[in-house]
């Protein structure tokens, strides 16, 4: 019992030892956490999974058709506190693209066209396209998309690519036809035709004609849908499905004071809501010469009025083939000198006169002896 007491009583004092040297020392105001003296082990920091990147890609503005090249245009952004560095853009390609290198930063790899960003700073922000053609055997209406991936680090994001469609496309064309000639106060129709190709409906079809010249040109109804502002027409033509044409008449008609030489010039256009892979044979024209009559004149001699048969007498002709001479006094040029032989003909002329003249002087004579 006594040496149970003991100790009790010795683990006591120990005790009561205890408690007044913690009261002996006073307690911080502050309490602070514990601080290791030495470095503090564990992984490192990578400074770009501190970086947030973000990537946007826009489609091309302009209907996408067969056969046609586009840009899809991108802008990535770091919107982080850190540097993004080794940041790379990748966009694999659809079926129906074919990649068109433009600039240095990008490449293609396996059907992937990768993009090199290099370090972004943040807030920086960097900007590109990929372009890339669109087969020609692509269907109307086929959808084209994909994804985006940016990859920096050891963090990546993906993003799909706006969804386009190869658009609907029409082959619209125009023709004029008119005449070639008119005459002053004489009607001129001309004929606008125009149609579609295809292979889609062309929707919202008009055709204008200009029609300009120097003589003054009076317009004339003719019936149609065709509306008139100054000296131009506006046809409407609606909606025409592939293979559908649509003829259109517009006349004029030059003054009286229209001069002979002048030009009517008719110029026509045409125009669709529909896209179109070509626009060529949108524009078409012709061109009018204004022309006075002709003078009425005597109807012309012909040599077979006369003889049953053979052509016209031309200038300097007698109509069978003999040339006559211009002027009626000029002598045909025989190889002779024809002075002389006129001198001789005259000669001869006078010396037969004489002795005419002298033989019946001498029958006079005769008869009165008689």
């Amino acid at each position: 019992m006594i040496e149970n007491a003991s100790r009790i009583g010795a683990r006591g004092l120990a005790v009561l030892a205890a408690a007044a040297i913690a009261a002996a020392i006073p307690l911080s105001a502050h309490p602070q956490a514990a601080r290791a003296d030495g470095p503090v082990l564990g992984p490192p920091r990578d400074p770009a999974t501190q970086a947030s990147l973000r990537v946007r890609m826009r489609a091309p503005k302009a209907p996408l058709l067969a056969g046609g090249t586009y840009t899809w245009p991108y802008a990535v952004k770091n919107g982080g506190p850190q540097l993004a560095s080794s940041a790379h853009l990748a966009v694999p390609l659809h079926r129906g693209l074919t990649y068109v290198p433009r600039g240095r930063d990008c490449s293609l790899r396996r059907r992937t066209v990768v993009c090199d960003l290099g370090r972004l700073k943040p807030g920086q922000v960097r900007k590109g396209g990929i372009t890339a053609k669109i087969s020609g055997k692509q269907a109307v209406g086929r959808k084209i998309d994909g994804t985006v991936t940016v990859t920096y680090g050891k963090a990546q994001i993906t993003r799909p690519l706006p969804k386009v469609r190869v658009a609907k496309t029409a082959d619209v064309w125009v023709k004029v036809e008119g005449p070639k000639t008119v005459q002053p106060r004489e009607a001129a129709a001309y004929e606008v035709t125009v149609g579609n190709d295809g292979p889609s409906p062309a929707k919202n079809v008009r055709v204008t004609e200009a029609i300009r010249s120097k003589a003054p040109l009076h317009m004339l109804k003719d019936g149609t849908d065709c509306r008139r502002k100054g000296g131009t027409w506006a046809c409407d033509a609606g909606t025409l499905p592939s293979g559908a044409k649509k003829t259109f008449k517009v006349k004029v008609r030059p003054g009286k004071a229209a001069k002979a030489g002048d030009l009517v010039r008719v110029r026509s256009a045409a125009v669709t809501t529909t896209p179109e892979v070509t626009k060529s044979n949108n524009k078409a024209g012709t061109r009018t010469e204004i022309r006075h009559a002709a003078p009425r004149t005597a109807p012309q001699w012909r040599d077979d009025d006369h003889h049953g048969g053979g052509r016209a007498p031309k200038p300097g002709d007698d109509g069978r083939g003999r040339h006559l001479p211009r002027d009626p006094r000029a002598l045909p040029n025989t190889g002779s000198n024809a002075a002389l032989l006129a001198a001789a003909g005259l000669g001869l002329a006078g010396t037969g006169l004489v002795l005419y003249r002298t033989g019946r002087s001498r029958r006079r004579e005769c008869g009165s002896d008689g």
